[in-house]
């Protein structure tokens, strides 16, 4: 099975979003892999942001997608952030409207940050950062192919973990 579940490429701004399935033998290992590159020229990845995001929250996000649950700019923003003691990955995905078009930005930041006791990791020092603008049809043919791809390996799973 390929990896890559939704690639897309903006020419205009040299920007490339990917989304990759990182599957795992432990099921609880599991996670989507969104990773927005700037590119140079030559089309070479010049700086990539990564974000691992899990399979539960994966399948929030495509439903939240898919039924067009978002408002303008407002707080119904998809935002998480994920890490452990010195690196620190956030994921933030906002509907916006320009004009007569309707779009949602993603922005992938990538830095430093501390672990708390109650588990949730802050965000102090932002050592990368970019975003990358997608279209409603984007969004959502990139949320159809991510729940296919979940279902499959949810699939997957259960057959070769038969009762």
């Amino acid at each position: 099975m390929n990896n890559e579940i939704y690639k897309t490429h903006n020419s205009k701004h040299k920007l490339m979003m990917v989304v990759n399935d990182r599957m795992n033998i432990e099921e609880s290992k599991n996670r989507i892999l969104f990773q927005i590159s700037k590119l140079n020229n030559s089309n070479e990845q010049i700086e990539t942001v990564e974000f691992f995001m899990s399979i539960l929250d994966a399948k929030y996000l495509c439903h939240m997608l898919i039924n067009d649950l978002f408002d303008f700019e407002s707080d119904s923003d998809f935002s998480l952030v994920r890490g452990k003691t010195g690196k620190v990955r956030s994921f933030n995905l906002v509907k916006k409207k320009h004009k007569n078009s309707r779009y949602y930005s993603v922005q992938i930041d990538n830095g430093s940050g501390q672990a708390k006791e109650n588990g949730y990791t802050n965000f102090q020092k932002k050592e990368k950062g970019l975003f990358y603008s997608l279209s409603s049809e984007q969004a959502i043919k990139m949320s159809l192919a991510l729940k296919d791809r979940i279902f499959q390996r949810e699939l997957i799973f259960l057959t070769n973990n038969s009762f």
